[in-house]
């Protein structure tokens, strides 16, 4: 095998594919709405209400286009249930879709690297602000 044809192969499985992308989009979905709540922090609970009812519908939506997209990528079919717990409850709807769509094991891991990584950055986000808040040295 020559070193073009290697570097290709590389270079293929390092593709990012669409279900990527919407991964990291959820990601920077949530950081900005942690920067609009300590933004709008001085403004009341209710602005920060408002941001939060934002924030759970963006993510019920970037899940649900998260779960199409890996269906198109590897050729599966989501069921109505996966569907519609998706959009009213997206952590339980993933997992129905995820479990049905892999065996246990890497439908498992999946399921607790994907939320892992919501919870984990929601928790670093609430950490990140919350000294600036209460010192007051943030708006």
């Amino acid at each position: 095998m020559s070193l073009c044809r290697r570097s290709r192969a590389i270079t293929d499985n390092l593709a990012v594919s669409k279900r990527d992308w919407i991964y990291v989009g959820l990601m920077v979905f949530i950081t900005v709405g942690f920067v609009v709540d300590a933004l709008v922090w001085t403004a009341g609970p209710t602005a920060m209400q408002w941001n939060s009812v934002i924030q759970a519908f963006g993510i019920m939506l970037f899940v649900y286009w998260w779960e199409s997209a890996d269906a198109d990528q590897f050729g599966k079919r989501r069921t109505s249930l996966a569907r519609l717990l998706t959009f009213f409850l997206p952590l339980v709807g993933h997992a129905i879709y995820l479990y049905q769509s892999r065996p246990w094991k890497p439908a498992t891991a999946l399921l607790l690297l994907f939320w892992a990584g919501v919870f984990g950055l929601l928790v670093i986000g609430a950490l990140a602000l919350t000294p600036l808040v209460i010192s007051g040295e943030y708006p």
